[in-house]
């Protein structure tokens, strides 16, 4: 496989001793390239007691040093891992009723399901020379499974190829020119996909310094940027919105990303304009990988597709090509899978966004666009967050909708002002107000919990 003249075979043959070479350290903790290269090679031989297990193994663990030597180790021999979208009982019983999974990789004694074992990484001497020793896996079979968050049901599982994760990884090192002089702050954890691609493998790629925290509150996040003198910041919609009010003094990243949801206008442009730092939004999914990107601080409207993604139209629906696709997507005659994101294309190549196929509902007969009607809440002062969500009524062969609400406004006063901007058959029958939106630890809307409060 070659992206953009780079063989990655032979690319990641090489890696083990490009690694050796650095004499940086891997995080800010103190975990050094040797530690992690002994770690690495402490779970290779692990992985390699059950090279025939059907089975994959749970990666239950969100220690950033840890999830890199695992995702290392794994590329040569033994079954795929398997990173749960959280560590708590509920969610690591359904991942292990999921995928079959006995084994699991953590940190520390954790409460996991009864029958699955632990292993807790030991450095022993022999673990200090990792190389590839001819055993390479396929680079097209499945190499890591992830899950989607959960943030519109049940999670769902997508297996995740070398070429894939690490494909794109070495895509994104390529294209922002990230190298050993960047550390790299994120606020989503590495059990994520987009934690895991843009922190732990992006920095595997470039040589780049990971900052071990995951901070997630807006002080947090301020002091983490100027103790670890930051230089990349990876966060997520939700905490973008937190910290559009927030400064920074002295040290300032050089670029921020944000994934996992539409970044809300106002607020990237609050955070741009008072911290001096560009958000570059990453339009994708955990199944499709990437597709494109676009950065509202230089004037970016439209989202540009990554030069490796092809793309077309379908129906108004976005279809793309590439490599990064996840092996149970169902593809056309030409590769191509038709997400369900409606898009408009426009000249010179930019997609505009029009809203996902599935935030489309009826009511009454009409057609209804839930996120307009969010969009609508959260341009109010009194509204911090939003979310709106599709509610049967009566004896449920009706549809309506029904809002959640985070901030300090008046339920009468809110929907006296939606009906004075939305049809009638738009306005939500039911609204709540509360002090925050329910989240999921990659910070989406927890549909589920939203559901719950909205019942």
């Amino acid at each position: 496989m070659k992206l953009k003249g780079v063989d990655l075979k032979i690319y990641l043959e090489e890696l083990p001793t490009s690694l050796r070479r650095s004499e940086q350290r891997f995080d800010t903790r103190g975990c050094t390239y040797s530690d992690l290269l002994q770690t690495t090679a402490c779970i290779r031989r692990f992985l390699f007691q059950y090279r025939n297990s059907a089975a994959p193994v749970c990666l239950g663990s969100d220690n950033k040093c840890l999830v890199a030597a695992a995702m290392l180790a794994a590329l040569t021999n033994g079954p795929p891992l398997v990173l749960p979208h959280a560590l708590s009982q509920p969610v690591l019983k359904e991942m292990q009723a999921q995928t079959g999974c006995r084994l699991a990789i953590v940190d520390r004694q954790r409460d996991l399901p009864r029958n699955v074992e632990q292993f807790i990484p030991s450095v022993q001497q022999q673990d200090a020379a990792w190389h590839f020793e001819g055993q390479a896996r396929d680079l097209d079979a499945p190499y890591a499974w992830l899950f989607t968050g959960g943030s519109t049901g049940r999670p769902q599982i997508w297996s995740k190829t070398i070429g894939n994760l690490w494909g794109e990884a070495l895509n994104l090192a390529r294209t922002f020119n990230v190298s050993e002089q960047d550390r790299i702050l994120a606020t989503v954890p590495p059990n994520h996909i987009y934690g895991l691609l843009f922190s732990v493998l992006l920095a595997l790629v470039s040589g780049a310094q990971l900052v071990e925290a995951t901070p997630s509150f807006p002080r947090e996040i301020i002091s983490a940027i100027s103790d670890h003198q930051a230089t990349i910041l990876v966060s997520v919609p939700v905490h973008y919105l937190a910290l559009k009010d927030c400064t920074l003094s002295g040290h300032r990243p050089r670029l921020a990303f944000s994934s996992g949801g539409m970044l809300d206008a106002a607020a990237g442009k609050a955070f741009s304009g008072g911290t001096g730092v560009p958000i570059v939004e990453v339009y994708g999914s955990t199944e499709t990988g990437g597709i494109a990107t676009r950065c509202r601080a230089k004037g970016e409207e439209l989202f540009t597709p990554f030069p490796v993604v092809a793309w077309k139209t379908v129906d108004d629906f976005l279809a793309v090509k590439s490599s990064f696709l996840s092996k149970e997507l169902a593809r056309d005659a030409q590769g191509y899978f038709i997400t369900g994101d409606r898009v408009r294309a426009l000249s010179g190549g930019g997609i505009e966004l029009l809203g996902r196929g599935d935030g489309i509902i009826k009511v009454g007969g009409k057609r209804v666009d839930l996120e307009h009607i969010r969009e609508t809440l959260i341009c109010r002062r009194d509204v911090r967050n939003a979310a709106v969500i599709p509610i049967k009524v009566g004896k449920g062969h009706e549809t309506g909708i029904a809002a959640l609400v985070a901030g300090d406004a008046d339920v009468q006063v809110l929907k006296k002002a939606l009906r004075s901007r939305l049809e009638p058959y738009e306005c939500p029958r039911r609204i709540r107000v509360v002090e925050r939106i329910p989240l999921t630890s990659a910070g989406k809307p927890d549909r589920p919990a939203i559901r719950a409060l909205l019942s």
